[in-house]
């Protein structure tokens, strides 16, 4: 039983690892316009919002990858 446990914290920790250098790379590809533009609405600096947005993408992956999907 101990052994199927550890299998599956690895395949999870496997998923999450992916999950996240996919919504790491999504912020990556935003825009500048997009992130000044959106930055502005949320009172941050283009520079303070993407970072902003790499903290999600490594904390809240699911956030980044329903808000701005694949083709951002």
């Amino acid at each position: 039983k101990a052994r199927a446990e550890r299998q599956l914290c690895k395949a999870l920790a496997q998923e999450t690892k992916i999950l996240r250098e996919r919504a790491k790379a999504i912020v990556s590809s935003l825009p500048a316009e997009r992130i000044a533009g959106v930055g502005k609405l949320v009172g941050m600096t283009p520079i303070r919002y993407r970072k902003w947005l790499m903290s999600q993408a490594h904390w809240n992956t699911n956030l980044i990858i329903r808000a701005y999907g694949e083709a951002a």
